[in-house]
């Protein structure tokens, strides 16, 4: 029987020094709420705290309402909180103590110090905070550009929409004045997603409205944005596909290009619904600079174009009804968009629409 009460003592002591060994704070607590041990460390942060009010050692006047000694006492396993001692911030976690009986001793809580996570984890959370509202920021001014982009056409009526998949997208709008009157209408949509394709938008929209008022050919504006983005020295994962149309708003005549835009614009009219398809490579750094296609259409009056960039549908039976409501005698602009751009929630691309109506 010595004997045996001297291993148990043994054990206890060894129980003890490895607690007491541990850098955590730890203690036991009962379900009054009295600390019944303390190692080391513990003691060192609080004092000495064995045989008082749990809340008292941590310097509060009352019971910490999230109390782990109560919750254990009605059963609660893996309990874990939160708690302040002076400056440093502790994740505590929590078990249930029970006698050879299974009666309930107390809850033995393991304090960890988390300070310099927490306060981590609250600066990640203030940047991302402030990157979402400069996203969104950023958004808007996109969405304001591209609407504000259209000058005003005598005749005619533009509408637009645009719906990235992130908070910012690379499909852009840009409608200018050319050196010879006509209206430079270009379209485009940049490899990728988010803040890079959005940053790439904001240099082609300066270079095409540069390149506009300097040529009304639009072979040689092509081969000036060309040019300016293979200055850039991106790599040759970058690309930018575009369409562009010359409109001479007094006969309606286009004059077309395509540069690697894999969605041929809508025609639509008295003559039905036509599609422009045309050849033509990306701009990018790894094409030669060729001969490209020029193709000439007209938009009779009360007809109109729609240019738009492929997140607007993802198979050929999709584009056939866009094509079927797109030549609908009685149509109405906004209502079209405003249904596909409703549409283009959860979609996986940006998606850009961009119509001109001619008026009767």
């Amino acid at each position: 029987m010595v004997g045996e009460m001297d291993t148990i003592i043994k054990d206890i002591d060894q129980i003890y020094l490895v607690i007491d060994s541990m850098t955590d704070l730890v203690r036991v607590v009962n379900e009054d709420g009295i600390v019944l041990l303390a190692n080391k460390a513990m003691i060192e942060a609080v004092g000495g705290c064995v045989g008082r009010k749990c809340f008292r050692c941590l310097s509060l006047t009352e019971r910490c309402a999230d109390c782990l000694s109560i919750r254990a006492s009605r059963g609660e396993h893996s309990l874990e909180t939160e708690r302040h001692i002076g400056e440093r911030i502790y994740s505590v976690k929590a078990e249930p103590v029970y006698d050879a009986d299974g009666g309930y001793v107390g809850v033995v809580e393991v304090f960890r110090d988390s300070t310099d996570m927490v306060r981590l984890r609250t600066q990640i959370m203030e940047s991302n905070d402030r990157m979402m509202r400069d996203m969104q920021m950023a958004r808007a001014m996109q969405n304001t550009i591209l609407r504000t982009a259209m000058p005003n056409i005598n005749g005619y009526r533009l509408s637009i929409r645009f719906h990235p998949c992130n908070h910012v997208g690379g499909d852009m709008f840009e409608a200018a004045r050319m050196t010879d009157g006509r209206t430079l209408m270009f379209i485009s949509d940049v490899s990728g997603h988010g803040v890079q394709a959005a940053m790439l938008t904001v240099f082609l929209r300066s270079e095409v409205a540069s390149a506009a008022r300097r040529t009304a050919n639009i072979a040689e504006l092509a081969q000036m944005l060309t040019e300016a983005f293979r200055e850039l020295g991106l790599g040759s994962e970058v690309y930018i596909t575009a369409f562009l149309a010359a409109l001479d708003a007094e006969s309606g005549e286009l004059e077309c290009m395509n540069m690697g835009h894999s969605v041929p614009p809508l025609i639509a009219d008295d003559r039905g619904v036509r599609e422009i398809r045309q050849a033509g490579l990306p701009i990018c750094s790894w094409s030669a600079l060729h001969e490209r296609e020029i193709r000439k259409e007209t938009i009779l009056k009360g007809g109109r174009i729609m240019l738009y960039t492929d997140g607007l549908f993802d198979t050929q039976e999709a584009l056939k009804e866009i094509k079927t409501k797109f030549g609908k005698e009685e149509f109405d602009s906004d209502a079209f968009l405003d249904e596909y751009e409703e549409q283009a929630d959860g979609c996986k691309d940006d998606v850009l629409m961009a119509i001109i109506e001619r008026l009767k």
